[in-house]
């Protein structure tokens, strides 16, 4: 997920490269992935709080073998990083 700054439209938006129309497909969302809306998206911190206050079941959470609160810490921590300037990704 990313996020840059639409001047001409005074927004922010959020882009999610990695969905394809295989996703579409898959997922069947009916959204532009590079203007994601911000209902369809959860950051890491929201999620972990959202786990942690039970308004969600962690088990919800990540994909393949990394799911649960170990998705949400990790992404809540990728989020920290990511405020301090810190990439943990290339």
């Amino acid at each position: 997920m990313c996020e840059y700054r639409a001047r001409d439209q005074q927004r922010w938006v959020l882009v999610d490269a990695e969905l394809d129309e295989l996703h579409r497909s898959l997922l069947k969302f009916d959204f532009d992935p590079a203007d994601v809306p911000r209902t369809e998206f959860v950051t890491g911190i929201e999620a972990w709080k959202r786990c942690r206050s039970g308004i969600i079941d962690p088990a919800q959470l990540g994909h393949g073998p990394t799911t649960a609160l170990f998705f949400a810490r990790v992404n809540l921590a990728r989020d920290l990083l990511a405020v301090a300037k810190v990439e943990t990704s290339a």
